[in-house]
């Protein structure tokens, strides 16, 4: 196993500084090349899981910083509910576009949230999600019951599972890495 180890090692540093010595992949066994391959997807994976590992955590920290500025409110029998006057707000991070305005005084606010990869909004129709690809309404009266109780609860589980998802995420980019390996390897030898 050492051995295969050092050959391994020494291909992947001659794919890189002498391209022209691959040929010597042609003797190796078909165990060995599938661990090379295995290990040119393990490297291949990695800038996505940490670009995965950024958005997750500036989700995150974003989400906290908007869960701060909302007021407390409940949603009852289709009406958004506040104890305290509305102040309508536009929220911008790297991350989220966050629109409160319930009562619907700045209509403008609406259209900031397509200006950024992911738009939530508290309008006076109720909650909207924008994304790159489908925008998604909810009325007031769909989301009886709830309160801004609920959306700390939500935004703390995503938190407690950012490392389950990271750890899912990366082996499906190792899998899809190494099967676009093992199909360029194919299309192309």
């Amino acid at each position: 196993m050492g051995v295969s180890i050092i050959q391994l090692t020494k291909l992947f540093i001659a794919s890189l500084s002498k391209p022209e010595q691959l040929t010597a992949a042609a003797t190796l066994k078909k165990g060995k090349v599938f661990l090379y391959f295995l290990f040119i997807a393990f490297i291949s994976a990695i800038p996505a899981f940490l670009q995965s590992y950024q958005l997750l955590t500036d989700f995150n920290r974003d989400g906290q910083t908007i869960i701060s500025k909302m007021p407390e409110f409940s949603i009852k029998n289709g009406e958004f509910i506040t104890d305290e006057p509305i102040d309508s707000f536009s929220k911008k991070t790297h991350s989220i576009n966050f629109v409160f305005d319930p009562e619907g005084t700045k209509p403008e606010l609406e259209e900031e949230l397509s200006e950024n990869l992911v738009g939530i909004g508290f309008l006076k129709d109720g909650l909207h999600f924008n994304n790159a690809s489908q925008p998604i309404s909810l009325t007031y009266q769909q989301m009886d019951g709830l309160s801004k109780e609920f959306f700390v609860n939500i935004l703390a589980s995503m938190q407690r599972m950012t490392g389950f998802i990271l750890v899912i995420a990366f082996i499906l980019m190792l899998l899809l890495s190494l099967f676009l390996t093992l199909l360029f390897n194919f299309l192309y030898t």
